[in-house]
């Protein structure tokens, strides 16, 4: 049932754009679950997911540079031009810091803050003793995922 809600959605491609760029997830909500997630909280749903697509296509467009890179150094390319062993190390090492801030970035998202905000939901949604509290602890759910992603509008 979860899948059949589930939709993609293309956005507008500007010059350039790839299908990273283009690409949304879209969840159908039909009644009685829309009088807890409005539509307006679907959009905060998107932008988290669009955040954590951000950085798995910088993960794996690093992950390919480092393929390259691998292909390169390993091979003639430095043999043929020693002067670029420096340069492409330095690379290397730069490469090396986006990844790790890359996988901590992505760690924390998964783990501090999905992880750790679904628990405290879940109890609460076991806590509920009506529907205001289901429409609370979604709403509190929400703000907190928003809010450790950085992706409140006074933070930006």
């Amino acid at each position: 049932e979860v899948l059949e809600r589930l939709g993609v959605k293309l956005l507008r491609a500007s010059p350039g754009d790839s299908g990273w760029e283009v690409f949304s997830l879209e969840y159908r909500v039909d009644p009685p679950l829309n009088a807890i997630i409005t539509q307006a909280q679907l959009k905060k749903y998107r932008n988290v997911f669009h955040l954590l697509w951000r950085l798995k296509r910088t993960d794996h467009s690093l992950n390919k540079s480092w393929r390259q890179h691998m292909l390169g150094a390993k091979g003639r390319l430095t043999k043929r031009l020693p002067g670029l062993a420096a340069p492409l190390h330095q690379v290397g090492l730069l490469r090396a810091r986006m990844m790790h801030l890359v996988s901590n970035l992505s760690s924390y998202m998964m783990f501090e803050v999905l992880e750790e905000s679904w628990a405290k939901l879940i109890t609460s949604l076991d806590e509920a003793k009506d529907m205001n509290d289901l429409v609370l602890a979604h709403e509190s759910y929400l703000a907190e995922i928003t809010w450790r992603a950085l992706l409140t509008p006074d933070l930006a």
